[in-house]
């Protein structure tokens, strides 16, 4: 979403919504900070600007949502 720029404006933040979305989905919690998240947008963002291929960067995403991930359990905390 970030690199096809399917929206005039908002890409990053639609990409982090859902990214975030999606995890949570699937019992996920990301752990970045909104500022740490919208750096991530960034670099994906430049990284389709400057030509870097789409297999470095799905490579970067899941390098960085592995690093700050956790599975979440509903029992947890109990």
């Amino acid at each position: 979403m970030i690199r096809g720029h399917a929206f005039e404006n908002g890409n990053k933040r639609c990409a982090v919504f859902f990214t975030h979305w999606f995890l949570l989905r699937n019992n996920v919690t990301f752990i970045l900070k909104p500022k740490e998240m919208y750096n991530f947008a960034v670099v994906i963002a430049q990284a389709g600007e400057s030509n870097i291929k789409s297999e470095i960067t799905k490579q970067w995403c899941k390098e960085i949502i592995s690093e700050f991930t956790r599975n979440w359990s509903p029992l947890e905390g109990k």
